[in-house]
C-alpha cells in the first residue's frame, strides 16, 4: 500500500497530507496520545472527519481494553467483536475510493481492500465485480466501519483511507 498518497504521522491529526492524493478521510486506529479511544476516532487526514464509537448494548470494542494490545497491520488496529458496534462518521464528501485493511476474527492473515464503484483490489490484485462484503459501509452522506448493511464485523481494521478520486491500479 501507497501510504505517501496522505499518511498523516503528527501527533494531533492537524498537519495538512498530500492533498493531490485526494483524501478526505483517514483513520490509523492507533490510539496516539489518547485522540482516538473507544469513543472517539481521529481523522489523521486533516479535513476533521472525525468517527464516533456506536456501541449498542453490551459491546467489546476497544485498542488495548484489559491489557491487551490489538497489533494492527500497521502500529495497532481497531476490534470489533460483531455485536451491535461500529464507527460512524457523517461525511458528505465526494468518495470515490474506500481502502482498509481488515482482519476476521479467526484468521491471522491481514487482508487489503480497496474499491471504487467500478473496481476491487484485493492485496493489489483486481477482482471481478461481485458481491463480496468488506467491513464498511459507504452511503451519499454517512459511514458506518465494522457493520455493512445489518452484519456486523468481528476482527480487527486499521488504516481506513477514503479518497475523491478513483485510486489507479498503480495507486493501489
Amino acid at each position: 500500500w501507497n501510504f505517501s498518497l496522505g499518511y498523516n504521522d503528527s501527533v494531533d491529526g492537524t498537519a495538512t497530507p498530500n492533498q493531490s492524493g485526494g483524501i478526505v478521510l483517514y483513520y490509523h486506529f492507533d490510539n496516539r496520545s489518547g485522540y482516538e479511544n473507544d469513543t472517539n476516532i481521529t481523522d489523521w487526514s486533516g479535513n476533521a472527519n472525525h468517527g464516533k464509537v456506536v456501541c449498542v448494548g453490551l459491546c467489546v470494542l476497544s485498542f488495548d481494553g484489559a491489557n491487551v494490545n490489538y497489533t494492527g497491520y500497521y502500529n495497532t488496529s481497531f476490534s470489533f467483536d460483531g455485536s451491535n458496534d461500529y464507527v460512524n462518521v457523517s461525511l458528505t464528501a465526494n468518495k470515490n475510493t474506500t481502502a482498509l485493511w481488515y482482519r476476521n476474527s479467526t484468521d491471522s492473515t491481514w487482508t487489503h481492500v480497496a474499491y471504487n464503484y467500478s473496481n476491487y483490489f484485493v492485496n493489489g490484485v483486481q477482482q471481478e465485480l461481485g458481491a463480496t462484503q468488506y467491513p464498511i459501509n459507504v452511503s451519499s452522506d454517512n459511514v458506518r466501519i465494522g457493520v455493512n448493511a445489518s452484519q456486523f464485523f468481528n476482527g480487527r481494521i486499521d488504516e481506513v483511507m477514503i479518497f475523491n478520486r478513483s485510486l489507479s491500479a498503480s495507486d493501489i
